[in-house]
C-alpha cells in the first residue's frame, strides 16, 4: 500500500466500503478499476465466511451439547465388561463424534477471530486503491 495513502488512514475508522452506497457512486461513470474489483471481491469474501462460519459455530455448539447429553447418558450405569456391544459401540462413537466436534467448533472459532483483522485490512487497501482512483480523476 501506498505509504502517503495509509498514514492519512491511522487514526480514522474507515467504513466497510463494500456497504456504503456512497463509494459505490465515486465509480458510477468510469466503473471500477480492476485492483477495486479484487480487493472488493476479497472483501465480500471475507464477509461471507465470517457469516458463514458464526452459522456453522452455532450449530456445532448444539451438536456438541447433543453429543455431551449421549455421553453423558450412556456413563450412567456403565459397566464396560457386562453392557450390550452396541452401547459400548454407541458410547465410543458419541465419543468419538464429540472429539472432532470440539476439534472443528475450535478451528472455526479460531478462524472466526482473525477474519475481523482481515476484513479491516483488506478495506484498508480497497480505501487506499479508492483514494488513488479518485485522485488520478481530480489530477
Amino acid at each position: 500500500m501506498d505509504k502517503d495513502y495509509l498514514s492519512t488512514l491511522e487514526n480514522i475508522n474507515v467504513p466497510m466500503l463494500v456497504l456504503d452506497q456512497r463509494w459505490h457512486r465515486l465509480f458510477a461513470l468510469n466503473g471500477k478499476p480492476k485492483e477495486v474489483l479484487i480487493l472488493e471481491k476479497k472483501e465480500k469474501d471475507l464477509i461471507e465466511r465470517q457469516a458463514e462460519l458464526s452459522r456453522e459455530v452455532s450449530e456445532l455448539k448444539i451438536v456438541k451439547n447433543n453429543l455431551r447429553k449421549n455421553v453423558m447418558e450412556n456413563m450412567i450405569g456403565a459397566d464396560e465388561e457386562h453392557d450390550d456391544p452396541e452401547i459400548i459401540k454407541k458410547r465410543e462413537q458419541d465419543k468419538r463424534l464429540l472429539d472432532e466436534t470440539n476439534e472443528r467448533l475450535t478451528a472455526d472459532e479460531d478462524e472466526l477471530l482473525e477474519i475481523p483483522n482481515l476484513i479491516k485490512e483488506t478495506n484498508k487497501e480497497l480505501m487506499v486503491k479508492s483514494m488513488e482512483f479518485c485522485y488520478d480523476k481530480i489530477g
